[in-house]
C-alpha cells in the first residue's frame, strides 16, 4: 500500500516556523488520511510522526510502516484485551502505549494505576513518579509506553509496571514561545495557528479564523463557559478530541456526578479536578437521572465552588456545552431552522440564570463543512508541545492588561448609556484575555488589534445576551459597548494600589530613609524603583512627581539608616514567615465577619420588638437594655476599620510575592521593622476579637431563645402597600456608594451617582419602595432626591451613636430594617435591589433568598464588590 499523500513543499510561513520553532512541528495531514493512525489521539500520532519525519516534515514509506509497525505492537484493542492478557502472562513483560494516571494508595503504602485499554488494575514502581523521573503521573497522567510485568506470588498474581517512556513533551518553555511569538505578524501567526488546529487558513476570511481561534479560548483561559451549536461536521468537538491531553470530551447524557464531581465510595476527585476543559457534546441528549449534573455544573460557574458529601473544594475548568442544531439554507446560506436556538437544550439548561453564565455562544452554522480542500498540508505545531503550551497560559493572568485598555459600558433599548453588569463584564474580559493569550502572548498590539478583538469579544457574548432575552425580554435587555484607551507610561498609584493608611515614611532632606517600613512595603517601593541604595549606604527614596507616597520630611538632625556590617537580614526567613501572617489576617477577617453577623442578629431583634404592643414591651425593658449594652461593648466602626486596615496589609503581602525582586543591596541595613512585632500584635487581636465574639454569643443566645418565644404571639404589624400589588425593593446604603463613587472619581460630587439611582435604577413605572440609608454627614445628599415622590422613597438617617467626631457604619441599620421589611412583605415583592457590595450586608440577602425574591446588586465599580454577594445575585451592575 502506498501513501503518496501529495504535500506541497514548503511556502515561506512553513520555513519562517521551522526556524523559529525547530523539531516542534509536523505535517498535520498524515494523522488525518492513514487509517491506522487513527487508533491513537492526534497528540499521541503527531507524536510518533515528530521522530520519523524528514527535515520537510514529510514521512517517507517506510517511516510510515515503522509507525504503523509500533501502533499495532504496542496499542491493543478492545476485542484483543485477553490476547495481551496472555501475552504477558506468558512473556512475564511486555510493552504498551497508553494513558496512565498513577494515584497513592496509602493503606497500602503503594502507587497504583487502571491500564485503559486492558481495563486491569497494576501497581506503579515508586521511582517512576520521583521528581526527576514522570511525576506528572500523579497529576493528571501522562501517555506513553510502559513495561508491564507479571509479578506471582503464591495463589496471588499482579500486574506492576516497571519501566515508562513518556510520549508527551515535558517542560516547554512558556517564555522562549512568547518570545518567538514576535518573530511573526499578527496575520502570520493566526494562520499559524488555524495550521497548527489542522485546517487551511487560505480557505477562510479574517471572522472565521477567528472564530476557529476562539474554540481554543477553555484551554487557555480558566473558568470559561463556552457554547456552541450548530450543523454536524464543522469540526465542533475536533479541538477538545484532540488538540490537548488536558481536555475531555464526553456526550452530555454519559457523565454522572460520581464521575464528574466526586465519588462518594471511593473518595476519589471526579474529571472536574483533573482536566482543564470537559466539553459536554450533545448536550441534548441529558436526559432523565443525569440532568442532575445542571445544578452542580450552575455552581461551578457561579463561583468555581464545588460541594458534594464531605468534598468542599475550589475547581478552574472551563466548561464547553455543544450540540447539532438544525439548519437550511436561506438566500445561501445556511441558518438555523428555529428562531429559538436553545429548544432543543432541556428545561434545566434553558433557565436564563444558567445561561447567563455562559460566557460566549458561537454560531456554529458560521463554520464551513469539512471538507478535503479545508485540511492544512503544510506544517503546523506539534500537538504535543502547543498542549503543554496552552495548559501553562492558563497559570498567566492577563486580565491587568485588559483592564488598562478596555472600557466596557452598556446601553439599554432607549440608548441610555449606564455601567455594564458585572457578569457581561467578567465574560468579555475572559474573551479578551483567551485571545490576547493565543494571537498576543507577546501583548504588543495596535489600537485597531484591540479594537478587533473587543469587538469579536463582545459578539461572542451578545450572542448569549440575544438568546436570553428570547426567554425573558424584559430582564436582559441590553447591549454592551466599548471604548479601547489610550495607553500612558504613566506608573500605578503606588499609595492607592499598595500602602496602606497607616504606612507612613519618614525621610530627611536628602530624601535618604530615616525609620524602618515593613517588609512587603519594600518589596513594591525597590520593585518600582521607588527605594533604592544610595552610594554612602542608605536607603533612598526617588522622587517621582506621577506618585504620591506618604512621605513624612523631619528634620535634618535625624539620621539616616546606615549600613552596619554587624547586621545582615535574612530575608528568606522573613518571606517563610508571611503565609503565616496571612492565615492570620484571613482569620481576623473571618472573626470580623462572625461579629458583624451576630451584631445584625441583634438589630434584626430590636426592629421586631417594635411591633411587639406597649403594655406587652414594658416587660422586655430589661432584654432591650442588656441589647443596647452588647451593642455598647463592640464598637462596630473600630472592628470594620481595623479589619478593612489588617486586610490591605494581606493584599500587599500578595503583591510583593508576584515577583522576584532581589533585595541583597539592603542586606546590611537596617530597614525592615520587626515583622515579629506585627506578628505579635496580630495574635493578641484575634485574642480580643475572639472575646469580643464569646461576649456577643453568650450574652446574645439565651436572649435570642427568649424572644424567640415571645414575637410569634405578636405578627408583625403590616401596613397595606400598593393595594397589595407586586412591587420592587430598594435598599441604598448611601454611605457606601458616595464614599465608593468619591474615592474612584477623585473627589467628585456625587451628582452623577444620585442621577444614575434616579434616571437608570429606581422604575419609572412598575411600583416600588426605595429606602436610603446613610449617617447624619451624608444627610444633606436628601435634596437631590426631592423630586421623587416620599411615599415610594424613604430616607434611613443614623444620628444617634457617635464616635471620634463621625457616625457608625450603617450596615446594622439597614439589615435591620430591610429584614423585617422583607418579612413582612415577602408576598408582594418581586425583586430586591440592594444598592452595596459590602458582604457585611449578606444576611439580607439571606432573607431575600428565604423567600426565593431574585436578588440584584448595584456597586460604583467591581472592587467595591465582594464575593458574598456576587454569588448570590441575579445580576450585578457597575455604575460607573
Amino acid at each position: 500500500m502506498e501513501y503518496n499523500l501529495n504535500l506541497p513543499k514548503l511556502d515561506e510561513l512553513d520555513k519562517k516556523l521551522l526556524d523559529a520553532f525547530p523539531n516542534q512541528v509536523v505535517r498535520k495531514l498524515y494523522t488525518n488520511e492513514i487509517l491506522a493512525f487513527k487508533r491513537l489521539p492526534q497528540y499521541m500520532c503527531e507524536f510518533l510522526i515528530n521522530q520519523h519525519q524528514d527535515s520537510d516534515g514529510c514521512l517517507q514509506e517506510d517511516a510510515i510502516k515503522e509507525i504503523i509497525s509500533e501502533i499495532k505492537k504496542y496499542v491493543p484493542t478492545p476485542r484483543e484485551k485477553e490476547k495481551w492478557l496472555s501475552r504477558l502472562m506468558n512473556l512475564k513483560k511486555i510493552q504498551i502505549i497508553d494513558h496512565f494516571e498513577v494515584y497513592t494508595d496509602l493503606r497500602n503504602k503503594r502507587y497504583r494505576t487502571r491500564i485503559p485499554s486492558l481495563n486491569e488494575l497494576a501497581t506503579v514502581d515508586e521511582f517512576l513518579v520521583q521528581p526527576k523521573k514522570f511525576p506528572e503521573l500523579l497529576s493528571g497522567g501522562l501517555w506513553g509506553r510502559a513495561t508491564l510485568e507479571y509479578l506471582k506470588s503464591g495463589d496471588r498474581a499482579k500486574i506492576n509496571i516497571c519501566d515508562f517512556v513518556s510520549y508527551q513533551t515535558r517542560g516547554a518553555a512558556i517564555n522562549k514561545y512568547i518570545e518567538r511569538r514576535k518573530r511573526f505578524s499578527t496575520e502570520e501567526w493566526i494562520n499559524i495557528l488555524i495550521r497548527t488546529i489542522g485546517f487551511e487558513p487560505n480557505q477562510f476570511d479574517r471572522h472565521k479564523k477567528l472564530l476557529y481561534i476562539s474554540r481554543l479560548i477553555p484551554l487557555v483561559e480558566p473558568r470559561t463557559y463556552f457554547m456552541e451549536l450548530g450543523p454536524p461536521g464543522t469540526g465542533k468537538s475536533h479541538v477538545y478530541e484532540n488538540l490537548s491531553f488536558y481536555s475531555r470530551l464526553i456526550l452530555g447524557g454519559e457523565v454522572t456526578l460520581p464521575i464528574l464531581i466526586y465519588n462518594l465510595n471511593t473518595k476519589e476527585n471526579g474529571m472536574v479536578f483533573k482536566h482543564d476543559v470537559i466539553c459536554f457534546d450533545e448536550i441534548n441528549k441529558i436526559q432523565g437521572k443525569r440532568l442532575n449534573i445542571v445544578p452542580k455544573l450552575q455552581q461551578i460557574m457561579a463561583s468555581g465552588h464545588v460541594e458534594r458529601g464531605d468534598l468542599n473544594s475550589i475547581t478552574d475548568v472551563s466548561f464547553v456545552f455543544q450540540g447539532n442544531l438544525p439548519t437550511a439554507e436561506c438566500n445561501g446560506k445556511i441558518a438555523p431552522k428555529d428562531i429559538d436556538h436553545f429548544i432543543l437544550l432541556p428545561s434545566e439548561m434553558k433557565d436564563s440564570a444558567f445561561l447567563d453564565r455562559i460566557n460566549a455562544y458561537i454560531h456554529g452554522w458560521e463554520f464551513e463543512r469539512i471538507q478535503d480542500v479545508h485540511l492544512n498540508r503544510h506544517l503546523g505545531l506539534i500537538t504535543n508541545y502547543f498542549a503543554e503550551i496552552l495548559h501553562k497560559m492558563r497559570q498567566l493572568d492577563y486580565n491587568l492588561e485588559v483592564e488598562k485598555n478596555v472600557r466596557l459600558f452598556s446601553e439599554d433599548s432607549n440608548g441610555n448609556i449606564k455601567g455594564v453588569s458585572l457578569r457581561d463584564k467578567i465574560a468579555v474580559f475572559r474573551i479578551i484575555s483567551g485571545l490576547l493569550k493565543l494571537i498576543y502572548p507577546h501583548k504588543q498590539l495596535t489600537k485597531d488589534e484591540w479594537t478587533e478583538i473587543v469587538a469579536f469579544a463582545i459578539e461572542l457574548r451578545q450572542n448569549v445576551l440575544n438568546e436570553i432575552i428570547k426567554i425573558e425580554p424584559e430582564l436582559f435587555s441590553r447591549k454592551i459597548c466599548f471604548q479601547i484607551i489610550s495607553l500612558t507610561d504613566k506608573p500605578p498609584d503606588i499609595k492607592q494600589a499598595l500602602i496602606p493608611s497607616n504606612i507612613k515614611i519618614y525621610i530627611n532632606s536628602e530624601n535618604l530613609l530615616t525609620r524602618p517600613i515593613p517588609y512587603w512595603v519594600i518589596k513594591p517601593l525597590v520593585y518600582y524603583k521607588i527605594l533604592q541604595p544610595s552610594k554612602s549606604g542608605n536607603c533612598q527614596i526617588v522622587a517621582n512627581k506621577n506618585i504620591n507616597l506618604p512621605i513624612t520630611k523631619i528634620s535634618e538632625e535625624s539620621k539616616p539608616l546606615q549600613k552596619d556590617l554587624s547586621i545582615k537580614h535574612n530575608f528568606r526567613e522573613i518571606e517563610l514567615k508571611l503565609p503565616d501572617i496571612q492565615k492570620e489576617i484571613e482569620m481576623l477577617n473571618a472573626k470580623y465577619t462572625s461579629i458583624c453577623r451576630e451584631i445584625s442578629n441583634i438589630w434584626i431583634l430590636q426592629a421586631k420588638l417594635i411591633n411587639i404592643p406597649p403594655a406587652e414591651l414594658k416587660n422586655l425593658n430589661s432584654i432591650e437594655g442588656q441589647l443596647n449594652k452588647i451593642l455598647e461593648d463592640v464598637d462596630l466602626s473600630t472592628l470594620k476599620e481595623e479589619n478593612q486596615l489588617y486586610l490591605n496589609h494581606l493584599n500587599l503581602l500578595m503583591e510583593s510575592q508576584k515577583n522576584y525582586i532581589d533585595l541583597t543591596p539592603f542586606e546590611s541595613i537596617p530597614i525592615v521593622s520587626d515583622i515579629e512585632d506585627f506578628h505579635q500584635h496580630l495574635r493578641k487581636r484575634i485574642e480580643e476579637w475572639n472575646d469580643h465574639l464569646k461576649h456577643i454569643t453568650t450574652n446574645i443566645t439565651p436572649l435570642i431563645e427568649k424572644v424567640k418565644k415571645i414575637l410569634p404571639t405578636f405578627p408583625l404589624v403590616r401596613e397595606e402597600l400598593f393595594d397589595g400589588k407586586s412591587f420592587k425593593l430598594f435598599a441604598f446604603d448611601m454611605n457606601n456608594l458616595i464614599v465608593s463613587f468619591k474615592k474612584k472619581m477623585l473627589g467628585q460630587r456625587p451628582t452623577p451617582l444620585f442621577e444614575k439611582i434616579k434616571n437608570q435604577i429606581l422604575p419609572r413605572t412598575t411600583p416600588y419602595m426605595a429606602y436610603y440609608f446613610a449617617s447624619k454627614n451624608f444627610e444633606h445628599y436628601k435634596s437631590h432626591f426631592k423630586d421623587l415622590p416620599t411615599s415610594y422613597n424613604q430616607w434611613k438617617i443614623e444620628d444617634y451613636r457617635k464616635y471620634d467626631g463621625g457616625f457608625i457604619d450603617i450596615d446594622p441599620n439597614l439589615t435591620a430594617e430591610t429584614c423585617v421589611f422583607i418579612e413582612k412583605y415577602h408576598d408582594q415583592i418581586i425583586e430586591f435591589h440592594l444598592g452595596s457590595g459590602d458582604k457585611d450586608l449578606h444576611i439580607v440577602c439571606e432573607y431575600a433568598q428565604k423567600y426565593k425574591i431574585p436578588i440584584y446588586i448595584h456597586v460604583v465599580d467591581e472592587h467595591n464588590l465582594s464575593s458574598e454577594l456576587a454569588s448570590v445575585a441575579i445580576d450585578v451592575e457597575i455604575l460607573f
